[in-house]
């Protein structure tokens, strides 16, 4: 038979137990003990049922145990609706700008992975700087401030094409009600070449010329990144020899990158030319590269058509 462990307690020991008899035949006291038995009764031993309760602590075997886990599902236990569904999937990485320069960097372009671009025609392999590098290359500029010189360092570079006077001022973005800094100055401006040289990296003509601030190409990209995510730049141009003056736009969108998952860097820009008294676009390839240049700018630029745009240049 196997053992079997049961627990005994005792009355209130505050009893005074009954005397035992001189013969010792008399009613013994009860004690208070725990029982080994091996006896499948639960009387054995002598134990008074009177001052005592019994229950036993295990099984009478582990048959019986066994026995009584398998037996039928079980019952009352309430689950919770939903317990039982599936996890959700986790949630996909914020593509939010922040307003806290230092963390603007926290990016790592489209999650999911993008194909790789396909070959140039030429066979050359296609040098890709990912948008997170503007940030990283915007923290040359410890401080603000540092920033703006820079902008205005640019503009004092024009006084040699005849600017006179530079303007500073606050302006208020009409479609989220944000602040804007604009920097503006009445120098000779960029025709659409030289626009994109300016929206490039690394790129500067001026360090072929003598007595100019930016050697390197690279104080635009670094100021305007630190000073906000995006840049929207007017140029208007005489042209060559006064004649066929230009104009053009580009936008520098940090938030732009981010939010389609970019992982080149990409600045749409569009470009007129003046014919008479009309201004007309400037096609650089086809005419649905164009609008599609334009409506990207319209779309991450404050102004939400052609017409606003145009009223800025």
């Amino acid at each position: 038979m196997n053992p079997r462990l049961v627990k005994t307690e005792a009355a209130d020991e505050r009893l005074t137990p009954p005397a035992t008899g001189a013969g010792g035949g008399g009613p013994r006291a009860p004690v208070q003990f725990i029982e080994l038995s091996s006896s499948d009764s639960d009387s054995d031993g002598g134990v008074g049922g009177s001052a005592k309760r019994s229950r036993s602590a295990a099984g009478d075997s582990a048959a019986g145990k066994r026995a009584r886990v398998s037996a039928g599902p079980v019952v009352g236990v309430d689950v919770p609706p939903g317990f039982l569904d599936p996890l959700p999937a986790p949630p996909q990485p914020s593509r939010g700008a922040t307003k806290q320069f230092w963390k603007a960097g926290d990016y790592d372009g489209n999650p999911a992975g993008g194909a790789e671009p396909p070959p140039s025609a030429s066979g050359l392999e296609h040098v890709r700087v990912h948008p997170k590098f503007l940030h990283s290359n915007a923290t040359s500029h410890k401080w603000a401030l540092g920033a703006l010189a820079e902008l205005l360092d640019n503009s004092l570079d024009e006084v040699r094409n005849g600017a006179t006077f530079v303007n500073i001022d606050m302006l208020e973005n009409s479609k989220d009600k944000t602040r804007m800094l604009l920097v503006e100055d009445n120098g000779g401006g960029m025709d659409p070449d030289k626009m994109r040289q300016c929206m490039s990296l690394g790129y500067s003509a001026k360090s072929q010329i003598a007595n100019t601030i930016g050697q390197y190409g690279n104080g635009f990209k670094t100021s305007t990144m630190r000073l906000g995510a995006d840049v929207l730049v007017f140029s208007r141009s005489r042209g060559k020899e006064g004649k066929r003056p230009t104009q053009s736009i580009g936008i520098l969108s940090y938030t732009f990158l981010r939010s389609t998952g970019k992982e080149d860097i990409v600045v749409p820009m569009i470009d007129y030319e003046k014919n008479g008294l009309n201004w007309t676009r400037k096609l650089r390839s086809t005419f649905a590269d164009w609008n599609t240049s334009l409506h990207t700018i319209i779309t991450w630029s404050p102004y939400g058509t052609e017409a606003e745009l145009l009223e800025q240049v």
